[in-house]
């Protein structure tokens, strides 16, 4: 089996990208590329959305199969946990789905989600904004009353 390094070379060529425009393509900087592009990481958060980019499973990019597709939930990747928490984000209204992706990007260090690169977007107003001036329109309940 192939390595990370060939594999990506070979999805890149595939796909006409070099060092820039895959960065670009998935938000990131031509270093981060280069750094996995010279085995100086294998470990990389970015190799998700390569992967996702490309329309291959993490496994294959990562060499560890030949098998080009498939879902993580097909090779076992996916813990009881992450199911549970797709379940919960299925069952949220779209508008708390936003809210929690945006939340877990944030999380992971990932590039913004397309709906936050749009030039109106304007995250809510938190509890943490007081600093920025904001001011609750009404108060809700407290914790545990």
């Amino acid at each position: 089996m192939a390595d990370l390094v060939s594999r990506l070379n070979e999805l890149m060529q595939q796909n006409g990208d070099d060092q820039s425009s895959l960065a670009r393509k998935i938000g990131c900087t031509p270093a981060a590329i280069n750094q996995i592009l010279t085995g100086r990481t294998q470990r990389s958060r970015l190799l998700p959305e390569i992967a996702d980019l490309y329309g291959v499973a993490l496994p294959y990019l990562l060499g560890r199969r030949d098998d080009r597709g498939g879902s993580a939930a097909s090779d076992g990747s996916v813990s009881a946990d992450e199911q549970r928490l797709l379940g919960f984000t299925q069952r949220m209204s779209a508008e708390d789905r936003n809210l929690v992706y945006t939340l877990a990007a944030r999380l992971a260090g990932a590039p913004p989600l397309a709906h936050e690169q749009r030039a109106d977007f304007r995250p809510r107003a938190t509890v943490h904004d007081r600093q920025r001036g904001y001011k609750p329109e009404e108060a809700g309940p407290k914790w545990g009353d």
